[in-house]
């Protein structure tokens, strides 16, 4: 009978990660489609509409991509990171602040970078190698730059707020978005190329166009009135250390942009040196095929980051094994899905972006998009690890990886196997470099310390306390909470706690669950709550998780508090508030979790 609870438990417990990590893969699939469609369309009307060369020149361009915004990508990782902390610990204008800095300092930088791209755009061209014998290159690409230059400040701004739309319960903004930002630059691409003489500058322009669009639909998220996000930028603080921290943690993002744009430069002018633009042309349509996918591995490995970052702060090494197998089995899927298709039709996904007329640059592209389709599911796994080790704090691994997955290792086969099968190695290289950082990464996790694979994988090693007991219950009637309360106090007491400690924790899960079903539980849905309690050498940790309406407990006992209210009115809330040593809340994914700590100076 107890093991069928504990397999019901267990059951339950990864049905509960699957289904906030399937919503927020949504959302960061939405988020991630959101950068890559625009891309994707001007790199198809490109290659179809304006040749080879213009696809070429494209290619160029992808690491001026990565650099001009790199810096909205480091500041969304780490304030983020910040934002979810400061939320959990009830400091909502310090979780705001780590916003509003992001969004600044975004803007500034990005306006910065438009400005160069207006005034230097042939120089930039020529230090992406549009040189020697593809220096005929040089004037298209500036052509885009030009036009590409108008919209940068939004797609920096777009991408500190696209982060935050599953953080404050904002699923669907992300979608409208995607659609309105498709649509614009999928009509004005056309209207460009249909109705004007325009060429590079109108595609750019048209893109830029649908950023503006993406970036407006997304701001208005703050016309929503029950949101936690806000613009507030607290000057009188510590700025300099604010500014310090979001780039510390968003550190994988600069890593991942800094190392791929300086491959991209290195790898531009090795294959330029060697071919004629139509190979540089095949090694830019592979790079859009796996863009136009990556949304498989971006958005997987998105949500493993947020995710892993919020189970590893509860010391919840359950959870976190639930998201691995959570994001491996669905990424893989997935990824394995899309890999069929491309390997099935890959003349068509080659000729999308280079044409169907040159019979021998669409033959090596064939083969550029056989190569996509077989490496989906290595680079899923690998995306997924770097961010989760991102997650569980080995912020320094996670660097050290995505420097040899991005840098080291593309640079250093491309140089290798162009020398030993020629142009073909451009395109087969990509599939050596995640074979062999595969191979890496298992070694990796098979030295780490644990007796099974799974505690290896984890990589949290002592950081939890191992000797810690801890128990979970799965409720949804107001009978099932008094009889876990009366469980919880006998748990505690059994494990070394004093009477009194163990009476908190009773009365903590009496009076919070059955709020959350008095006020919570809507008639037609399914509500549930999930309770988790440990006991360790710290003390006590109990974790309550919904999926009704967000309702902070920590609001609504400082409003109370200063409105001088009834004092018997939520008494509940007054007592948990008064008598926990610790309390954090946090409202993600449509979900509330609420964390309520007992000190050690309740122990026997």
């Amino acid at each position: 009978m107890v093991n069928s609870i504990r397999q019901i438990q267990t059951e339950y417990r990864y049905n509960v990660v699957n289904s906030i990590f399937r919503k927020n893969l949504a959302a960061h699939f939405g988020t991630s489609m959101a950068f890559i469609l625009g891309p994707v369309v001007d790199g198809i009307v490109t290659g179809n509409y304006l040749g080879v060369d213009a696809v070429a020149a494209s290619s160029l361009l992808r690491p001026a991509f990565l650099i001009f915004t790199i810096t909205g990508s480091v500041l969304a990782g780490g304030s983020r990171s910040l934002y979810v902390e400061h939320l959990g610990k009830g400091e909502k204008k310090k979780a705001n602040s780590a916003f509003s800095f992001a969004l600044v300092i975004s803007t500034i930088i990005a306006v910065f970078f438009s400005v160069l791209c207006l005034l230097i755009p042939s120089l930039i061209m020529r230090i992406l190698g549009a040189t020697g014998d593809n220096a005929l290159l040089e004037p298209i690409g500036a052509d885009y730059l030009r036009g590409y230059s108008f919209g940068l400040p939004f797609v920096c701004g777009a991408t500190i707020l696209a982060g935050y739309m599953g953080l404050d319960n904002d699923y669907s903004r992300s979608v409208y978005a995607v659609c309105a930002m498709t649509g614009i630059n999928v009509a004005l691409d056309f209207y460009v190329v249909l109705f004007t003489d325009l060429g590079m500058f109108g595609l750019a322009l048209a893109t830029s166009a649908s950023y503006v669009a993406y970036f407006g639909v997304m701001a208005t998220h703050f016309l929503k009135k029950n949101r936690n996000l806000r613009f507030h930028v607290d000057w009188k603080g510590k700025p300099f250390s604010i500014f310090g921290q979001l780039f510390y943690r968003g550190s994988i993002s600069a890593v991942n942009k800094v190392t791929a744009s300086a491959a991209g430069i290195v790898i531009n002018h090795i294959i330029a040196a060697a071919f004629r633009s139509s190979v540089i042309a095949v090694y830019g349509m592979q790079n859009s095929v796996l863009y136009l996918f990556g949304f498989l591995y971006l958005g997987t490995s998105d949500s493993v980051w947020v995710m892993s970052g919020i189970f590893f702060s509860e010391e919840d090494r359950y959870s976190l094994n639930d998201l691995q197998k959570a994001s491996m089995s669905q990424g893989i899927i997935l990824s394995l899905a899309c890999g069929v298709i491309l390997f099935a039709f890959p003349r068509f996904f080659a000729g999308l972006y280079l044409g169907f007329e040159n019979s021998d640059t669409l033959a090596m592209g064939v083969e550029g998009v056989r190569v996509v389709a077989i490496t989906l599911s290595l680079r899923v796994f690998l995306y997924c690890l770097i961010n989760y080790l991102q997650g569980v704090k080995k912020i320094k691994t996670a660097n050290i990886m995505m420097t040899l997955m991005i840098f080291v290792a593309p640079v250093s086969l491309m140089e290798l196997w162009i020398r030993i099968i020629g142009q073909r190695g451009v395109w087969l290289s990509v599939l050596g470099v995640d074979l062999t950082l595969t191979v890496l990464a298992l070694a990796y996790i098979l030295l780490q310390k644990g007796k099974t694979f799974r505690d290896k994988r984890l990589f949290v090693g002592d950081r939890f306390d191992p000797d810690a007991k801890e128990m979970e219950f799965v409720i949804d009637t107001m009978m099932e909470v008094s009889a876990v309360s009366g469980i919880a106090m006998l748990f505690y007491m059994e494990n070394g706690y004093s009477v009194r400690a163990a009476n908190k924790i009773a009365l903590f899960v009496e009076e919070m669950c059955k709020n959350i079903i008095q006020h919570g539980f809507k008639a037609k849905k399914k509500n549930l709550i999930y309770i988790r309690l440990l006991a360790g050498e710290e003390g006590i940790i109990l974790r309550i998780r919904d999926d009704c309406t967000p309702f902070n407990p920590i609001e609504r006992h400082k409003m109370e508090i200063k409105n001088k209210a009834d004092p018997t009115a939520n008494i509940g809330i007054r007592l948990v508030m008064g008598l926990a040593s610790d309390v954090q809340y946090v409202s993600t994914f449509k979900t509330n979790t609420l964390i309520l700590r007992v000190d050690d100076k309740d122990l026997k």
